[in-house]
């Protein structure tokens, strides 16, 4: 799946709950996609409910869930996600690959990056690359 990210957020709402959020078309229809973070990763409700991991929605509530992309690569114009069976289930898509492309200039770049690294560093190692090589 390929969305052109026209808009592009990446911070804390006013719960001071990190919320990043694309906004654009796909196949010339609106889309958004939202990947937020867990809101306590620590509490033994949240945990036993699988709540203790990012959620990630596209186009609506019902597309979506907790945990799911076991890959995540940031480019300087693309986000490449890889889903697992749970990421496909939960946001109903066959595909395995979301790729976000979008036109961000170093500080949104470097905002993003270090958004993308508190909500997943805990699991995930972030592959990021604005000019050069891998960081």
């Amino acid at each position: 799946m390929e969305l052109k990210a026209e808009k592009i957020f990446a911070d804390y709402d006013e719960n001071g709950l990190l919320i990043i959020g694309f906004s654009g078309k796909l196949s010339n229809e609106d889309f958004y996609l939202i990947i937020q973070d867990a809101s306590d990763r620590e509490d033994e409700q949240e945990i036993e409910l699988g709540m203790d991991t990012f959620h990630i929605e596209v186009n609506d509530q019902s597309r979506g869930g907790y945990g799911g992309i076991t890959e995540l690569e940031l480019w300087k114009n693309t986000l490449h996600l890889k889903l697992n069976e749970v990421g496909k289930k939960n946001l109903k898509t066959d595909s395995e690959i979301i790729d976000i492309r979008m036109k961000l200039s170093e500080p949104e770049f470097v905002n993003l990056s270090e958004k993308l690294n508190i909500i997943f560093e805990p699991e995930k190692e972030i592959k990021t690359a604005y000019n050069n090589g891998y960081k």
